[in-house]
């Protein structure tokens, strides 16, 4: 990769996710003024269960893609076609993630109550499940235009997911205040839904019309099993490495509201108290953190 792509990519992807993180974050203001701290707190709760499932589904596999694309588009003679890994690990992460969604709606009670010792929970996990097949469709397809070197593309995506979340939280807050409905934490969830959904089907749409361009056709695919194996080979201790790093996430998702009850706050203050910190206070933090993850966005391919 050329230095000049490389700046142009970082500088996309960096000013993506400033503005993304800046609506994010006046996002969440509206939150704790809409469902309060306690139920931003509620709201948070549910998130690493979501990063978990998509670290199985979807994290090695994104790099995977991305560093085969990258290397087929280079090559001198080429094995296969250049999409050839984007599809198969695709289909075979899209599968998995239906699964997943599967037992998380069918088993919502048992993660909301056994799990992370909130029975509110039970009704966000079910909708949060919904999301799951489709935010591993558009990461995948994201992966394969990050390497193909084409930054502008998954930049693009995550400005129209976040202003589709917002905005289709924003229709339901109206909708539940004009029917006298009690604001509920489900109205952010189901905000990621709305915003899955339409990032999917944009992410969707343009591949349709790229393997279109390039006459790309799936039936075309050699050896799938063997694409797999390879993309499997690289995805497997990237996956193992995120999901152990995920679930010790988690375990200090559920200790930390538990210890600030052993502290002499209530459950509820203790939620709101987490909602506090991990939906307002860390966002800030971690601010800058959008240009390192751009940069090395950027040099996966290389």
């Amino acid at each position: 990769m050329s230095k000049k792509l490389f700046i142009k990519g970082t500088l996309l992807l960096t000013f993506a996710g400033l503005l993304s993180r800046l609506m994010g974050f006046f996002y969440r203001i509206f939150l704790s003024h809409t469902i309060g701290a306690h139920g931003l707190g509620i709201f948070q709760l549910i998130l690493p269960l979501q990063i978990l499932i998509m670290s199985i589904c979807a994290s090695g596999i994104q790099t995977a893609i991305s560093r085969l694309t990258a290397a087929e588009k280079v090559s001198k003679n080429p094995s296969r076609h250049i999409s050839d890994y984007f599809v198969v690990g695709t289909v075979f992460s899209v599968v998995f993630s239906l699964v997943f969604s599967w037992f998380l709606y069918s088993y919502a009670d048992f993660w909301a109550v056994q799990i992370l010792k909130e029975s509110q929970t039970s009704g966000l996990i079910r909708i949060l499940s919904l999301s799951i097949p489709l935010s591993t469709l558009h990461t995948c397809i994201s992966s394969y235009y990050l390497g193909r070197k084409q930054a502008g593309f998954p930049a693009g995506v995550q400005l129209l997911e976040q202003l589709f979340r917002t905005g289709g939280c924003y229709i339901l807050y109206l909708i539940c205040a004009s029917q006298g409905r009690n604001i509920t934490p489900a109205i952010a969830v189901g905000g990621n839904l709305i915003g899955e959904i339409a990032s999917s089907f944009i992410s969707l749409f343009a591949v349709s019309m790229h393997f279109k361009v390039t006459h790309y056709s799936i039936r075309n695919i050699r050896r799938p099993l063997s694409v797999l194996r390879k993309l499997l080979h690289i995805s497997v201790p990237l996956t193992m490495n995120k999901i152990l790093l995920t679930l010790l996430g988690s375990i200090e998702v559920i200790l930390i509201p538990a210890r600030l009850q052993m502290s002499g706050l209530t459950p509820k203050d203790s939620l709101s108290v987490y909602g506090i910190f991990t939906g307002m206070a860390l966002p800030l933090i971690l601010f800058p953190a959008t240009l390192t993850n751009s940069a090395a966005a950027m040099l996966i391919p290389s």
